[in-house]
C-alpha cells in the first residue's frame, strides 16, 4: 500500500472515531455540568461529554424496559455519568491509598478525610467530688 494513501485512510479513521456530540443535548449538557459542579479543559469537555450522552441513552433504554414492565425499577443520571467505566469510578472515589513503606505498607488518611480523637467520656462529665488525699 502507497504510504500516503495509508496515511490518509488512518486520518479518515482518526476523525470518524472522534467523539461528536449531538447538539440537541447541548443545553442538558450544561445544566448537569452545572448541576453537578463539573468543569473540563478543552482536551476532555468532547470526551466527556460523548461518554455522558452515551449514559444517557443507555439509561433511557433502560427505563423503557421499566416502563413496559421487564424492569423493577428506574434508574437515573448523576454526579457519575460521565464516567465511562467502573474501574475509572472506583479510582476517583477510592480514597484508600497505600504505599509502601520502611517496613512494609502504610496506610495514610487521605486529606480530605475527617479525623477524630476518641474521648473517655468519663472524664468529661463531671463526675462527684471526691475530696483530697495525699500521695507518698
Amino acid at each position: 500500500m502507497h504510504p500516503l494513501l495509508f496515511l490518509a485512510a488512518l486520518c479518515l479513521a482518526i476523525a470518524s472515531a472522534a467523539p461528536h456530540g449531538d447538539p440537541n443535548l447541548d443545553a442538558r449538557w450544561s445544566q448537569w455540568k452545572a448541576a453537578h459542579g463539573k468543569i473540563y479543559n478543552e482536551d476532555d469537555e468532547g470526551w466527556r461529554k460523548s461518554v455522558w450522552e452515551t449514559n444517557m441513552w443507555l439509561i433511557e433504554q433502560y427505563n423503557q424496559k421499566y416502563n413496559q414492565d421487564k424492569q423493577g425499577f428506574t434508574v437515573a443520571m448523576n454526579g457519575f455519568a460521565d464516567m465511562q467505566t467502573d474501574e475509572e469510578f472506583r479510582n476517583t472515589m477510592n480514597g484508600l491509598k497505600i504505599q509502601k513503606g520502611k517496613n512494609g505498607k502504610m496506610f495514610h488518611i487521605p486529606l480530605f478525610a475527617s479525623t477524630s480523637v476518641p474521648v473517655d467520656k468519663r472524664q468529661t462529665t463531671g463526675g462527684k467530688k471526691q475530696g483530697t488525699f495525699d500521695v507518698e
